[in-house]
C-alpha cells in the first residue's frame, strides 16, 4: 500500500497512456481516411468542372445538334432504299428464271446464304449474295445479260465470268460469279421479275 501511495501518480500515467495510445492511434487512422476522402473528392470535383468547361466551349453549336442528326438519318435511310432485303429460296429462283428470260439461255447455279459485308452505327448491315451461275446461250445472250446486270436494281456487281465458244453448236458457255447486296433494315420483298412461263409439258425436256 505504502507502495502504491507512493507511486499513485506514475501508476495513473501509465494507465492514461495505455488507454491513449489505441485512441490516438484510431484517431489519426481516421483522419487519413478523411483526408484520402477528401483528396478524392476534390479530384471529381475537378473532373466534372472540366467537363463543364469544355461543354461550354459547345455552347454555339448545340442548336445545330438536332437537324444534323435528322439529316444523318435521312441519309442512312437513302442508303437503305437502294438495297433490298435478302431473298428467300423460292425467290431466288424466280430471280434466276428471270436471267434466263432476259438473255434466252439456260443457268443452273447454287442458293446463296446472305453474308454481313459491313455493319453501320444503328446496328444494321449491308450484305451480300453470291451467286457461281453456269450459263449456255448464244454470245449475243451473253452481252445482254451482262447489259442487264449493269443495270439492274438490285445493285448486283459481276466478279468473274468465263466465255467459251462451241462452234459447232454456235453456242457461248461459261461461268458468272456475281454477288447481290443486301441490307437487314429493309422488310423482306419478292425480287422485282416479270411473270414468265416457269412449266414443262414433261419432265424429261
Amino acid at each position: 500500500m505504502k507502495f502504491l501511495a507512493k507511486y499513485w501518480k506514475a501508476l495513473v500515467a501509465v494507465i492514461m497512456a495505455a488507454v491513449s495510445i489505441p485512441l490516438f492511434l484510431k484517431a489519426r487512422n481516421k483522419s487519413e481516411d478523411l483526408d484520402r476522402q477528401r483528396a478524392s473528392l476534390e479530384a471529381s470535383i475537378a473532373s466534372v468542372q472540366a467537363g463543364i468547361n469544355r461543354n461550354a466551349g459547345y455552347a454555339g453549336v448545340q442548336g445545330a445538334i438536332d437537324p444534323e442528326v435528322e439529316r444523318l438519318d435521312a441519309s442512312r435511310r437513302r442508303l437503305y432504299d437502294r438495297f433490298p432485303p435478302a431473298l428467300l429460296e423460292e425467290d431466288q429462283i424466280r430471280y434466276i428464271l428471270y436471267l434466263e428470260e432476259v438473255f434466252g439461255g439456260e443457268l443452273s447455279f447454287a442458293f446463296a446464304q446472305e453474308m454481313p459485308v459491313v455493319t453501320l452505327s444503328d446496328g444494321n448491315y449491308i450484305g451480300g449474295m453470291t451467286y457461281t451461275l453456269n450459263y449456255q446461250t448464244t454470245y449475243q445472250g451473253f452481252k445482254d445479260l451482262v447489259t442487264y446486270l449493269a443495270s439492274d436494281s438490285r445493285i448486283a456487281s459481276v466478279r468473274v465470268a468465263t466465255l467459251d465458244y462451241v462452234q459447232e453448236q454456235d453456242i457461248a458457255v461459261g461461268s458468272i460469279t456475281l454477288t447481290l447486296y443486301t441490307t437487314s433494315a429493309n422488310e423482306y420483298e419478292p425480287p422485282e421479275a416479270a411473270d414468265h412461263e416457269t412449266g414443262k409439258d414433261t419432265i424429261f425436256e
